[in-house]
């Protein structure tokens, strides 16, 4: 796949993203919800998936359409580009998880902490994601021939020793990746048994989807993290890198993907459950009241009957 095509789809993905999310950020803002801690967490999820999209733009798109971004601020901000980038995509991780969690408690009508959440969320991140401004270095290159200065943008050697693979790494993988969808799947499974006792495979699958959606977008890079851990760290192999671009590509899109509906998904899925409560209140009402009308009528009838029977009883008298 050619980087142009593929910076090309991803800058109209994010561009999209950006608006879907602003729109979610509206739409929460002004719906009037009772949990008021879950409409919080949205609207910071929202704000962070925001974040992760514009820097994408900033880090891997913007120099294929702005030549003197490329040459006079990209090489210079890129170290500090992807270390926010990775920031704003640790604290919707793990944002998504406080989400299911605070759903998970509502089923089960648990007390919430809203300082707790908000909390983990940024101070986990941003002290996990601390030598990720150290992993890159940019250096200041005069060059004789054009009698002009540029930047140049190379791996530092603490990028490349194992400390880094053990103070980043293997906390990364093993705090935003993996626990995470974990925890997901297992505050979800607890919704599901919260809301239905018995629960049609149709019902299960269709309560499953945006978890497993969420999963599915942070999968490839999960499987990239874990890759170079094993090749530097349990190998050896410190030279050898992931050589398909296409791998690396398809992870950037899927966490552009993921990013961009995130959001809107929870939403939407939190809607439809409410106007299913709505519809099956609305239907034990309505057969509490046909129930009741029934039963009228009948003591209706029964009293009419009575009086008949009565009646001629009377005539029969006479």
């Amino acid at each position: 796949m050619n980087y142009n095509y593929t910076a090309l789809v991803q800058t109209i993905l994010l561009i999209f993203g950006i608006i879907v999310n602003a729109g979610v950020f509206c739409y929460v803002c002004k719906t009037n919800v009772k949990d008021h801690t879950l409409t919080i967490l949205l609207r910071f999820q929202t704000v962070s998936d925001i974040g992760v999209l514009i820097l994408y733009f900033l880090c891997f798109c913007l120099q294929n359409i702005s030549f003197s971004y490329e040459e006079v601020v990209h090489q210079r901000l890129l170290p500090y580009l992807l270390a926010g980038n990775s920031i704003f995509l640790g604290v919707s991780c793990l944002l998504l998880v406080c989400i299911f969690l605070q759903k998970q408690k509502n089923s089960s009508e648990q007390k919430s902490n809203l300082t707790f959440y908000l909390g983990i969320s940024f101070g986990v991140t941003v002290l996990f994601n601390i030598p990720k401004f150290f992993e890159l270095q940019t250096n200041r290159i005069w060059d004789f021939l054009s009698q002009s200065v540029y930047y140049e943008v190379e791996v530092s050697e603490f990028r490349r020793s194992k400390t880094f693979l053990l103070l980043f790494m293997v906390p990364h993988l093993l705090f935003f990746s993996i626990l995470p969808m974990i925890f997901i799947i297992i505050f979800n499974l607890k919704i599901i048994k919260k809301e239905n006792t018995s629960i049609s495979l149709k019902k299960f699958a269709k309560s499953m989807l945006v978890p497993m959606f969420i999963i599915f977008c942070h999968l490839p890079r999960t499987f990239l993290t874990a890759y170079e851990i094993v090749l530097h760290l349990v190998l050896n192999e410190e030279r050898k890198h992931i050589s398909s671009v296409w791998i690396i590509d398809l992870s950037h899109t899927l966490l552009l993907i993921g990013s961009s509906f995130n959001s809107f998904l929870l939403v939407f899925q939190e809607k439809s459950n409410t106007l299913c409560v709505f519809k099956d209140t609305r239907f034990f009402y309505w057969r509490k009241n046909s129930r009741e009308a029934i039963e009228m009528i009948n003591d209706i009838n029964t009293q009419e009957l009575i009086k008949v029977l009565e009646h001629n009883e009377i005539i029969g008298e006479i």
